[in-house]
């Protein structure tokens, strides 16, 4: 049986108010949509990891609730704070000197960012080779903005995207990625 593709909108009558369904689509429900339709919602109802995040990272749940994630920059491994409110991947002062001598960083930029307490600062922004989520997700090259002394590195939006899309589940704690690729090209790393 083929299926039948709606198109257009219901008929309006005066009686229904335009909620009435057409007879195009009463067609297609008593030919079997019904079916298709019940079987959608029900893959829709699944667990998300199922059906479209073949990449499941585990996360670990701080004291204050926080969702941290070990990942690897340009061969050295770190805690990233999952922040989807940050817009760049950034890393302390601490783990920038750590990688400073190890050939992995290149400046490409200055940048301003607005920090959690409002405030903009100027910070410089490094491309660095390796970027790996977990012990297998690898993103590739990645720009990292580096912070002060003391500050905490947070995995933003700049990494999240390229597994995208992507989703945290807060219970379990785990972060899905639909891929991990590092085919994206960064500021003249190719």
């Amino acid at each position: 049986m083929q299926p039948t593709v709606l198109t257009g909108s219901p008929r309006a009558s005066s009686s229904c108010a335009g909620l009435c369904p057409s007879a195009r689509l009463r067609r297609w429900l008593s030919a079997g949509g019904l079916s298709l339709l019940a079987f959608s919602l029900l893959a829709l109802s699944l667990p998300a990891r199922a059906l479209d995040f073949p990449v499941e990272l585990p996360l670990a749940r701080s004291g204050a609730g926080t969702l941290t994630i070990n990942a690897e920059v340009g061969g050295q491994r770190a805690d990233f704070l999952v922040d989807t409110g940050a817009g760049m991947v950034t890393i302390s002062r601490e783990l920038f000197e750590s990688l400073e001598d190890t050939g992995e960083l290149r400046e490409v930029r200055r940048v301003a960012l607005r920090l959690a307490n409002n405030r903009v600062k100027a910070v410089p922004v490094y491309a660095v080779a390796h970027f790996r989520l977990g012990l297998h997700c690898d993103l590739g090259p990645l720009e990292v903005a580096v912070l002060g002394s003391g500050s905490r590195n947070l995995l933003g939006l700049s990494a999240l995207t390229r597994a995208a899309p992507f989703a945290l589940d807060p219970r379990s704690p785990t972060l899905f990625l639909s891929q991990c690729s590092g085919e994206s090209r960064v500021a003249g790393l190719h």
